[in-house]
């Protein structure tokens, strides 16, 4: 099935741990995002800790009292029931009132704080929130700090008040207190064996509040447990804490943590990469075959597992990419070729295994009975509710599929444009894994070894660093501010002429052959209606990596770049036994 998408080629010399398998239990594949360092995580649902101490902070540094009956009132309510509220802090450990905290911990490489002059501060020094109104925020001070590290530091630890938001502005930072209503919210998802999508419609659903208010990085792995940062706007804080405690009661496989203030929203420019826990079974889980197997460790030598995985792999799209069907790219052409009678064909027609419920739902909308078969379609099935909802009303295939949601509609191109470079990468990889003269690859500038990423140790040090160049999402952007993820409408889509983009790009001649390896090729993104173009790396490496093999059991820890795909990973050593049966 793999080949059906152009996963052929292996980077190395081939799988060798064979009757193994991939996501046997939900728990086998855990998936955290990276973010600024920060690592997505089970955490507290909110810090009400350093938000008592915010306020100690604004009121012993800038002299203003703020009044916050609800958050009063939440300590308390955390203080009488910890487990409830919190999970990583002791049982016994209470959070002081606003009254009553005696002093504030200094903030860490902020120390000399106070020292700073020029600080503004509003005439009253009391403050009720009760007097902000609905939408609005109020100045609570101005401070000029010329430091980004600090200032970083303080935007941080201001920002774990709900309802405190800050902005630079040439050096001054502006700290404001603002209405319950009229923030923006980022927040850790944690989902169990859920596509992102339902996840965010439940969320959305609870919150009463429109689906395209949440946005996010991209979908992670339906049978797994992920995390993964979001955002969230047009919400008050307090309702959006109320829902993650119920879902956190229901248990229902989401749940919410770490609610924080943010000043923009989630895009794929602050996800940093994935970091990756993964284990690997054997097929044949009885105590006969245990015993059979148990010299693994000889077999399946560690350090083996570790070289493969350092020495890299094929960067494809992974069968994820592609759908439960693995026919998102077919659909995706349909659409660009504006073939949209065929493509709601595909999205309508039956897939393997699916329960009695959504078989029944097909069979109505092929009865032509529309308005049954869209009561029918549980939620998360939003490209069929979309047509079947279209359909009831008399509307033809091409404005059914327009109505699909664009994130939806975006997933449908990507994997058309996915499908296109995994046909480039195994037609390349299968001339040779060595540099070659007409390859593709960025160019690169001299730079000091402490600037090294970690996971090339095997390409010299002058030729590592690419140079003016942003590795951002499934493409190579040269600038930090041009990619806009097509989960985010916040911003304006600002994209650089073709010309530039070729600037940094060089052709691989007799002359340039030995100052490039494999790892530096790269191969152009198909451009398409609706599909941006750029580049893509032909071969990835992990890092962090961790193997080890414990009663016949593998386990892997690893991180990748935001773009890369941990199936693709473990493909090199047990093959296509990473398709699984949802």
């Amino acid at each position: 099935m793999l080949e059906n998408v152009n996963i052929i080629e292996y980077f190395n010399s081939g799988p060798f741990v064979v009757d193994y398998s991939l996501k046997t239990f939900f728990n086998d594949f855990i998936v955290q995002e990276i973010h600024e360092n920060e690592l997505c995580e089970e955490s507290d649902i909110f810090d009400a800790l350093n938000a008592v101490k915010v306020l100690k902070f604004i009121r012993e540094f800038a002299k203003i009292e703020i009044i916050d009956e609800k958050l009063e009132n939440l300590v308390k309510a955390i203080n009488q029931n910890r487990q409830k509220y919190f999970l990583n802090r002791e049982k016994n450990e209470t959070i002081e009132s606003i009254e009553n905290i005696e002093s504030i911990e200094n903030l860490e490489s902020i120390e000399n704080l106070e020292s700073i002059e020029n600080i503004e501060t509003i005439e009253n020094n009391k403050f009720d929130n009760f007097f902000v109104e609905n939408n609005q925020r109020k100045l609570l001070f101005k401070i000029y700090i010329p430091t980004r590290t600090y200032r970083s530091v303080l935007h941080g630890f201001l920002q774990s008040h709900p309802l405190i938001s800050t902005k630079t502005d040439n050096n001054i930072v502006s700290v404001f207190y603002i209405s319950d209503n009229s923030k923006k919210y980022s927040f850790v998802l944690k989902k169990t064996n859920r596509d992102t999508l339902n996840a965010c419609q439940i969320i959305a659903s609870c919150l009463k509040i429109s689906y395209n208010s949440i946005k996010f990085c991209g979908n992670k792995d339906k049978r797994a447990v992920t995390y993964q940062k979001m955002s969230i706007t047009d919400i008050s804080f307090y309702d959006l804490y109320q829902i993650a405690l119920k879902l956190s009661e229901e248990n229902n496989g989401i749940a919410i943590y770490k609610i924080r203030t943010c000043v923009s929203g989630i895009s794929l420019g602050t996800l940093k990469g994935n970091r990756f826990k993964i284990i690997l079974r054997p097929k044949n889980r009885n105590e006969n075959s245990l015993t059979e197997n148990s010299n693994l460790q000889n077999n399946y030598d560690v350090e083996k597992i570790k070289m493969y995985l350092n020495n890299g792999f094929i960067n494809y799209y992974g069968n994820q990419r592609f759908g439960k069907n693995m026919n998102n790219h077919i659909i995706g052409e349909l659409i660009v070729t504006k073939k949209y009678k065929e493509a709601v064909e595909i999205i309508m027609e039956p897939i393997f295994n699916e329960s009695e419920q959504i078989t029944q739902a097909r069979n109505l909308y092929k009865e032509e009975k529309f308005k049954d078969a869209y009561e029918l379609f549980p939620q998360r099935f939003i490209a069929e509710k979309t047509i079947c909802k279209g359909k009831s009303r008399g509307l033809s295939d091409k404005k059914c599929i327009e109505n699909i949601k664009k994130e939806l509609k975006s997933i449908y191109l990507h994997s058309y444009q996915s499908y296109i470079f995994n046909k480039m990468a195994s037609d390349r990889i299968k001339r040779g894994k060595n540099i070659q003269v007409g390859d593709l690859v960025l160019k690169r500038t001299k730079i000091s070894s402490k600037e090294v990423t970690s996971g090339n140790d095997n390409i010299s040090n002058s030729h590592k660093k690419l140079e003016d160049i942003k590795l951002d999402s499934d493409v190579f952007i040269f600038d930090k501010n041009i990619f806009n993820s097509i989960f985010d409408d916040s911003k304006k889509e600002i994209y650089e002429e073709k010309e530039t983009w070729e600037e940094k790009i060089e052709i691989i001649t007799d002359e340039n052959l030995d100052l490039h390896t494999i790892y530096d090729v790269v191969i152009p993104l198909k451009v398409e209606r609706g599909l941006k173009g750029g580049y893509r790396k032909l071969i990835e490496k992990t890092s962090d990596l961790s193997v080890s093999i414990e009663n016949n059991i593998i386990y892997l820890e690893f991180s990748l770049s935001k773009s890369a795909y941990a199936t693709m990973v473990i493909r090199e050593i047990i093959g296509n036994d990473i398709l699984y049966l949802e």
